[in-house]
């Protein structure tokens, strides 16, 4: 029997049934960008109506995103997500807990410091620490505009 299967299960003990123990899955997502993969895995993995009644695992995302006006629209659509999943708790998921999402205003490198990042003007959420003009190789110049980051290693 596969054990993420048996994790998801009620076992039964001497006195009765013991509370659902779900695997706990811990994810970090770098340079998450808008958290396109963080919500699609909390969402996927979370319960949803009749097909999947059951949680597959409780999640705890932990995104890397630098640009600010991105981490910023990280936080609402984390916030709706985690809304729209609380409100599918049913009463057999007593014990079940929504996904744990967070987002931290930092890029990962391998150094600690500040690191100068291009925003091109066409973009949300994009940018980059290369060079940074885009349409140059067509004939036309978009300079970007340029912030910075906070930089943190892993270790």
């Amino acid at each position: 029997q596969d054990p993420f299967e048996a994790d998801t299960q009620l076992r039964q003990t001497g006195g009765g049934f013991r509370r659902r123990a779900w695997r706990r899955l811990r994810i970090w997502e770098v340079g998450s960008n808008l958290g396109d993969c963080s919500f699609l895995t909390a969402a996927l993995l979370s319960p949803w109506g009749s097909k999947q009644p059951t949680p597959l695992a409780e999640v705890d995302i932990v995104a890397f995103e630098p640009h600010p006006s991105t981490v910023a629209a990280w936080k609402r659509s984390a916030s709706a997500l985690v809304t729209r999943l609380s409100g599918s708790r049913g009463s057999s998921l007593q014990h079940w807990r929504p996904p744990k999402l967070k987002v931290r205003s930092l890029a990962l490198s391998d150094f600690v410091g500040e690191l100068r990042l291009g925003v091109p003007p066409h973009s949300l959420a994009e940018s980059t620490s290369h060079e940074c003009d885009f349409g140059a190789s067509q004939g036309y110049h978009h300079p970007c505009r340029f912030i910075t980051a906070e930089t943190s290693t892993v270790d």
